[in-house]
C-alpha cells in the first residue's frame, strides 16, 4: 500500500516488512521492480526502514537494496540448507 503527494511517497506492506528468507524468487523480482519504480521517480531522499545509524538518507540505498536481493538470490540457488543460506 502506498500514498503519495507532490513531493512525498510513503510505502508499506500490508503484511509488514518483507523478509528475504520468507520470500520466493517471484516476490523478490517484484521487490526489485518496486525499487525500480521508486528510482524512476528520481527521489532526492530515501529513508530506509532499517538502516545503520549515521547513514545518509540517500537514493543510493535503492541500488544497494537491489544488490542485496540479487546476492541473496545467487546464494539461495546453491545453498542446500537454511543454515548454509
Amino acid at each position: 500500500m502506498s500514498s503519495s503527494s507532490k513531493d512525498r511517497i510513503w510505502s508499506w506492506s500490508k503484511s509488514g516488512t518483507p523478509m528475504l528468507a520468507e520470500s520466493n524468487p517471484q516476490k523478490r523480482r517484484e521487490w526489485i521492480a518496486a525499487l525500480d519504480k521508486i528510482e524512476s521517480l528520481k527521489p532526492r531522499v530515501v529513508i530506509a526502514g532499517h538502516k545503520r545509524p549515521g547513514n545518509e538518507d540517500s537514493p543510493r540505498i535503492l541500488e544497494e537494496t537491489r544488490q542485496y536481493i540479487r546476492d541473496f538470490d545467487g546464494i539461495a540457488e546453491t545453498a542446500r540448507t537454511g543454515r548454509e543460506l
